[in-house]
């Protein structure tokens, strides 16, 4: 599909039967389809989640100043970088 999609009229019923065929299904089968292919990735998101949960929280916050609004750290120690911005 994606290599249809830069192809002006490339989206039509004869070029991808497959995907014209799947957009003229009731509404409410394609919600079922969609919503079971989502159920299937279920899994992954949670464990995701939880490996961003367990790397967002494995260091507290470290109070930094800018100099002129400027800050510049090599982050060797990083592997991922959250900013707490008090307004």
């Amino acid at each position: 599909v994606r290599q249809r999609l830069s192809i002006p009229g490339g989206c039509c019923s004869f070029d991808l039967p497959t995907l014209h065929m799947w957009l003229h299904m009731p509404q409410e089968q394609r919600d079922r389809q969609v919503n079971s292919w989502l159920g299937s990735l279920e899994p992954m998101n949670q464990t995701l989640s939880l490996i961003l949960d367990l790397v967002r929280n494995s260091a507290p916050f470290r109070k930094q100043t800018s100099l002129n609004g400027f800050y510049q750290d090599n982050g060797d120690d990083a592997d991922l970088l959250r900013l707490n911005l008090s307004l």
